[in-house]
């Protein structure tokens, strides 16, 4: 499936191809499922269980359990399944693992593109966070976008830096009798001063660029952070799948879609002047 101009798919740019399921509901109609699969019978009850991305089946030949948390029965204490956690890590990949290049280089990775459990009401889990630190596994030796795109949207990330369910003010002030209110900011402050571009302009070798008055040059100013956090609007995890590790009707491991009606349609500003889009994405007039 082609993206279009409506931002299907996770973290799609215009054209690139998204599966079917990636799609927002609001996009898989009928006509569509028709269109490429010859029909368009959706079971009306059940419990969905697709698989997740680089899953594997179950090798008991391995030696190692897996116990999932759920709110039905416990047969793993807490600290248990937090050296769960360690135990994946440490003995399936960084250390016993045979691609200790990607290994390293995911670790480097993690440590710069955080999020922090406390912050997270999902602590006891394991599977939401090793599916976490596979994204950095798999873009190893890629693309930085890939895995900036792919960690904007990750429930973990939208939970720990607040913009979960962040919604634009044009859609409170209709909905919530005229309520004056902005994005969250959270996420648009750091996913520049943390994750990509700094606090400081730097010259190609690295150091400070200067202003005529020899003062180092800011990225980005408050203005930026406001304009660029209505970017952040709309994003919703999906419903829990029946074959993820999950305590309740809460997905944090499938990646976020978009909420229309929450999301901010106004234009954002970039930090060169312009409007983000305006280099890559079609104007109206040219479509």
């Amino acid at each position: 499936v082609k993206v279009g101009n409506d931002g299907s798919g996770p973290g799609s740019r215009f054209g690139d191809p998204v599966g079917f399921r990636d799609l927002i509901d609001t996009v898989k109609v009928s006509a569509v499922s028709e269109y490429f699969f010859g029909t368009s019978e959706v079971a009306e009850v059940g419990v969905v269980v697709c698989g997740s991305i680089g899953e594997v089946k179950n090798d008991p030949l391995l030696g190692a359990t897996f116990d999932a948390e759920n709110e039905e029965e416990r047969t793993t204490g807490g600290s248990q399944h937090n050296q769960q956690k360690a135990k994946i890590w440490t003995g399936i990949t960084a250390f016993e693992g045979q691609d200790q290049l990607r290994q390293r280089m995911a670790w480097a990775l993690s440590q710069i593109l955080t999020i922090v459990p406390g912050n997270i009401d999902a602590f006891e889990e394991t599977e939401i966070y090793v599916s976490y630190y596979d994204i950095f596994v798999r873009h190893a030796f890629g693309n930085y976008r890939d895995i900036l795109q792919e960690i904007a949207y990750s429930p973990l990330q939208a939970e720990h830096l607040t913009y979960l369910a962040s919604k634009s003010h044009a859609y409170i002030f209709q909905d919530e009798n005229k309520r004056v209110s902005s994005a969250d900011e959270n996420f648009a402050r750091e996913v520049m001063q943390l994750f990509s571009t700094g606090l400081v302009v730097l010259n190609p070798d690295g150091t400070p660029k200067l202003d005529e008055d020899g003062n180092q040059m800011q990225v980005y100013t408050n203005e930026d952070i406001m304009s660029l956090s209505r970017a952040w609007t709309g994003f919703q995890r999906y419903g829990a799948r029946g074959n993820i590790e999950s305590r309740g009707s809460s997905n944090r491991l499938d990646p976020m879609y978009i909420v229309q009606d929450w999301r901010d349609r106004f234009p954002k500003t970039d930090l060169t002047g312009g409007y983000i889009g305006d280099s890559y994405y079609p104007l109206c007039t040219d479509l």
